[in-house]
């Protein structure tokens, strides 16, 4: 995993047990709460970069920027202005919401004889 300041992590995003090239989950207490990557439809290529948690976020907590380092950066500055306003309740509802969502995958995939 890579490092990001205030206790962000990057993991390389995994699909249906492929490892993406330019692809990672951000991480917060263990836990994903938006993505980095390569949207290699634009032209020229661009860094997207979002987060995502089952509560509403609002607008511009997502982007686009032309290299990786920017899009860390700019993540992380959103990630610094929504988190205050998050309680931890919202969390506790967030990772609910994100764990009964999994758990529904999990069963799905199950049922057609795929990987995680």
């Amino acid at each position: 995993m890579k490092a990001l300041p205030t206790g962000l992590t990057l993991r390389r995003t995994v699909i249906a047990g492929t490892v993406c090239e330019d692809d990672y989950d951000v991480r917060w207490r263990g836990r994903d709460i938006g993505r980095i990557h390569l949207a290699i439809q634009t032209v020229p290529p661009q860094w997207w970069w979002g987060i995502n948690l089952p509560v509403p976020v609002g607008h511009r907590h997502y982007g686009m920027t032309p290299t990786f380092d920017e899009a860390k950066t700019a993540f992380k500055a959103a990630w610094e202005k929504f988190l205050p306003t998050l309680t931890e309740a919202d969390l506790e509802y967030a990772w609910k919401l994100r764990d009964e969502a999994e758990a529904r995958a999990q069963r799905q995939r199950e049922r057609a004889g795929r990987p995680r």
